[in-house]
């Protein structure tokens, strides 16, 4: 068995960032223990959630409280990710 690589034409995003990787600390510390690894040294990069991992992340803030901004943020990425079952970002 092998696994193709094959080169990117188009990555299709939106017009407005879902969060920022540097200001958004609050959700950042969330969201990393689940694949900054999939960034390159820089933050740069294509880095996806399972539905599962987001719902695990929600379920951790009913003993650790976040901020309503926050909170408004996770549970639009939620969505999201219920059409799928994943979300992806491009990090750039």
């Amino acid at each position: 068995m092998s696994v193709r690589a094959y080169k990117v034409i188009e990555i299709k995003t939106e017009k407005d960032p879902t969060f920022n990787l540097w200001h958004d600390e609050e959700l950042m510390a969330l969201l990393e223990p689940y694949g900054t690894n999939q960034l390159n040294s820089d933050g740069c990069g294509l880095w996806e959630f399972s539905l599962e991992e987001l719902l695990d992340i929600y379920k951790s803030t009913e003993e650790e409280p976040i901020t309503n901004d926050t909170m408004e943020i996770l549970e639009r990425i939620i969505k999201e990710a219920k059409k799928d079952g994943y979300v992806q970002f491009y990090c750039s």
